[in-house]
């Protein structure tokens, strides 16, 4: 009987074992499984903070359409500054010879009252 017990005794010690590795190497396992789910999470968060083609495709349209704005602003300074050259070489001119005739006239004036008053 005492073999028999020293025979389970170490039957036991196997199993305790075996089930001590198993249960190790299923842990192992379980975080070999976790640390390749985070290794896809990850490749597939990079994935998408890349731009795919449709991204690419929004932003070079968004791009063209920036260039024909900054075009369209830039041809109208250039006829800002044509309009504002026109202003000061003719415009601007004529009205200071239109204000001048007027305060030309207005002095007149005054003074044929002034006349009138002392006749």
């Amino acid at each position: 009987m005492h073999k028999k017990l020293a025979l389970q005794d170490v039957k036991n010690s196997y199993v305790a074992e075996a089930s001590s590795v198993t249960a190790s190497t299923v842990d192992e396992l379980h975080h070999e499984i976790s640390r390749i789910q985070d290794d896809v999470q990850e490749k597939e968060m990079l994935l998408e903070k890349n731009p795919s083609k449709g991204e690419i495709d929004a932003f070079e349209e968004a791009e063209h359409k920036l260039m024909l704005i900054e075009e369209d602003l830039r041809s109208a300074e250039a006829e800002k500054i044509h309009y504002e050259k026109v202003m000061n070489d003719k415009v601007l001119p004529e009205i200071k010879e239109a204000e001048a005739q007027y305060e030309e006239l207005k002095n007149n004036r005054e003074l044929q009252k002034s006349f009138n008053y002392l006749s």
